[in-house]
């Protein structure tokens, strides 16, 4: 991460607000989510999450869907951490 948002960010993070930062998990930046995730919490010291849960559009439109993750694919995710496992039994 560079450029305008990062520095959004920081200024965020200088004037002492809370932030926590959060993406979508989808089939275009899966293989990019511990990575982010990384970056977040250990070089900027904030907490990151993700969500996978995605919605058609207001209009109806489907197109959303398209880079929706499989089930499977959420669920593979989530067994990579640990702290989401636990939630998800504390859940169950």
């Amino acid at each position: 991460m560079n450029g305008a948002p990062l520095q959004a960010i920081k200024l965020l993070m200088e004037r002492g607000l809370p932030l926590k930062l959060k993406t979508m998990a989808l089939t275009i930046n899966k293989h990019e989510i511990w990575q982010m995730k990384r970056f977040v919490e250990e070089e900027l010291g904030l907490e990151f999450k993700f969500d996978a849960m995605i919605n058609p559009r207001i209009d109806c439109s489907q197109s959303p869907l398209n880079a929706r993750l499989t089930p499977e694919e959420v669920v593979a995710l989530d067994l990579l951490d640990p702290k989401r496992v636990t939630e998800w039994r504390k859940f169950a």
